[in-house]
């Protein structure tokens, strides 16, 4: 089935490449008690999955050479997601919101709780602009633009080292914080992708581990294609009649 499930499997790889707009997670697992990696990339018609041996950035290099040049790329902040080639960047503000509430907490820093406040407040704009906000921009947006660039411009010497290199990477990947408040079909977080890859964290808990690496490869292939047809509102079965 995953072999005669192939072309399809390579036809998401294509439409994904052309999409404008593509996310990206992954997560860890054990295939015949070595580690190895799952990766998705993903959007509301298309997931693609690959079982890999690597979390880093030769995986993407692998299936996607060239990146996604006209897509914005939705992902959290690891360094081979923001590696890759592509229009603009978002970063995952769930995410990022998280990250400040383990600072807060673990080591008592109250530097985050404004920039926490302030990417709350650009999620609610985001769920009340209308379509003529992202052709006319309300000043609210120039606003929270603003404010983030002043945070940022935090004197950090004296911080805990952790809270520091955050600090640093926020600086880094700034231009990627607030994409979604310019382009109306862009999210501002990344769950599409941590749905698409929580089948695998799903088998783990029931099975444990995967196997072989073949197996790791034909369950990636055949839950992309799955997972596709869902997402276009199809019957799964007939779909899979069809292949077979």
């Amino acid at each position: 089935m995953a072999q005669q499930a192939l072309p399809v499997y390579k036809q998401i790889q294509t439409r994904l490449i052309q999409s404008p707009i593509v996310g990206g997670d992954e997560t860890g697992t054990k295939n015949n008690g070595r580690k190895c990696w799952f990766h998705v990339w993903q959007n509301s018609n298309l997931a693609f999955i690959v079982a890999a041996l690597t979390r880093g950035y030769e995986t993407t290099a692998e299936y996607f050479s060239k990146g996604f040049a006209l897509a914005v790329y939705v992902s959290d902040c690891w360094s081979a997601q923001l590696k890759t080639s592509v229009k603009k960047h978002q970063l995952c503000l769930v995410n990022l919101i998280r990250e400040f509430a383990n600072i807060e907490e673990a080591l008592m820093c109250k530097w985050s709780v404004e920039l926490k406040a302030l990417l709350k407040q650009a999620i609610i704009l985001k769920k009340e602009f209308q379509e003529v906000d992202y052709l006319h921009p309300p000043s609210l947006v120039a606003e929270i633009e603003f404010k983030l660039d002043q945070i940022l411009a935090v004197d950090y010497a004296d911080f805990h080292p952790k809270t520091k290199a955050f600090v640093k990477r926020l600086i880094k990947n700034r231009e990627s914080i607030f994409t979604f408040l310019h382009y109306q079909e862009f999210p501002y977080d990344n769950n599409g992708s941590e749905r698409a890859i929580r089948n695998v964290k799903v088998k783990n808990k029931i099975f444990g581990a995967f196997r072989s690496e073949d197996g790791a490869k034909r369950f990636a292939i055949l839950r992309s294609v799955i997972d596709t047809i869902i997402k276009n509102n199809n019957d799964v079965f007939a779909a899979h009649k069809f292949i077979g």
